[in-house]
């Protein structure tokens, strides 16, 4: 089974030379010739206009030379509320204006044996925030073979997430190649410029210092309205002992740096390298 593409016409262009262009102009001003393995990114998911610029600095930071069998696994919130809340997809592959994207075989097998996750469709069919990202990894694979693994997060608890990371994280030690993850997220939404920069600056702080029950909490506690807080927690939960793995902030940018408004959306493009 396939899924298609949703939000092609609305986030990105929906024809193949239109988005070829589309996200070549965007990578136009970044060189992909990192010479550190990426572990993950945390990359925005609004409409290329907005977001395009921040998700391509921080994707060309992936030199796909460095990597071998490369399986992405891609964590996103669910937006709409439908579906289950750990969502993995059921399709067999993804499809946009650029082709078609395979999704890993092995790794579903093994996550149908544990009842904590749910392989479905409907939390993916109406979710942009997993799909917006496929064509930057198609953009940097070039023709080179890869797969992905899609999973919505719909979790609010701080033990639901750990859980959820030490499941996915057990699950993905049978993958015989390079697994990259990408975190998508926006950061606060729909305040003013200076209280964007206050609040992201204190997430963005959190997430490098791979502290996640900390930035879970001051997510809560200081009201910074970042949709993907469950999949950063999930990922940071699943690093955050590991000290050869550090992030970078590579950029940041709100809505309102691409056009005047009183009312923005923040957008973070960090990068988790690890030391072989």
């Amino acid at each position: 089974m396939i899924r298609f593409s949703s939000f092609s016409g609305q986030f990105y262009e929906d024809t193949e030379y239109k988005l070829k262009k589309q996200v070549s102009d965007l990578f136009f001003d970044f060189k992909t010739n990192e010479k550190r393995k990426v572990h993950g990114i945390i990359a925005p998911h609004a409409g290329y206009i907005f977001s395009g610029k921040v998700a391509s600095a921080t994707f060309s930071k992936i030199n796909i030379e460095l990597y071998n069998n490369p399986l992405f696994v891609l964590l996103g919130p669910n937006h709409s509320g439908k579906g289950s809340a750990v969502s993995v997809s059921d399709a067999e592959s993804w499809h946009n204006p650029l082709g078609i994207v395979n999704i890993n075989k092995k790794i579903i097998e093994l996550l149908k044996k544990d009842s904590f996750f749910d392989i479905e469709p409907l939390a993916h069919k109406f979710e942009h925030s997993l799909e917006v990202q496929i064509p930057f990894i198609q953009h940097i694979m070039k023709n080179k073979n890869f797969e992905i693994l899609p999973i919505t997060l719909a979790l609010y608890k701080f033990s639901e997430l750990k859980n959820f990371s030490d499941r996915l994280n057990k699950a993905l030690l049978s993958h015989s190649g390079d697994i990259i993850y990408i975190i998508s997220t926006d950061f606060s939404h729909y305040v003013s410029q200076e209280e964007a920069l206050l609040k992201d600056n204190i997430a963005i702080e959190n997430i490098l210092n791979k502290n996640s029950e900390k930035l879970f909490n001051d997510v809560l506690e200081h009201d910074i309205s970042m949709c993907g807080i469950s999949p950063v927690t999930a990922y940071l939960n699943i690093i955050e002992d590991n000290k050869k793995i550090y992030g970078e902030k590579i950029i940041y940018q709100t809505s309102g740096d691409i056009m005047p408004m009183n009312e923005v959306v923040g957008y973070a493009g960090i990068v988790f390298y690890r030391e072989d």
